[in-house]
């Protein structure tokens, strides 16, 4: 089993995967947040980061890599987190490549297309709203 340290989207694709609901991760990075998500880049001073930690299987891993767009805009890298319980777990986490990066949008933005449309449409066919 891997596991994966996750501060943002991640853990809405895994949701049953989460062992861990708070992890505490500490480097010098910070948050970016002028792409059109948020991702750890390196920084000049150390700060903690919340999230919570994933276990998944090697299939999933690979999943959540392309999600993630490893290896062209993310790489994974091991680093240790401190749990709630002051347990210090060696993790994955995903770091951007490259700040100020050019996302290829169109992708993102077209599985999150998807993703909402499908929410929509379960609210939208299959209540609450009746037409």
């Amino acid at each position: 089993m891997n596991l994966v340290f996750s501060y943002g989207s991640l853990v809405d694709h895994f949701p049953k995967s989460v062992i861990k609901e708070k992890a505490l991760f500490t480097g010098e990075y910070e948050l970016d947040k002028t792409n059109i998500f948020v991702s750890l880049i390196p920084g000049h001073t150390s700060k903690s980061f919340e999230g919570v930690i994933l276990e998944l299987n090697d299939d999933e891993l690979v999943k959540a890599d392309a999600y993630e767009g490893v290896p062209d805009l993310f790489y994974r890298e091991k680093v240790i987190v401190l749990t709630e319980d002051l347990d210090e777990i060696e993790v994955w986490i995903y770091l951007l490549k490259e700040h100020g990066v050019s996302f290829p949008a169109h992708k993102w933005v077209e599985r999150d297309l998807e993703q909402v449309w499908d929410k929509i449409s379960i609210l939208v066919f299959q209540g609450p709203f009746h037409f």
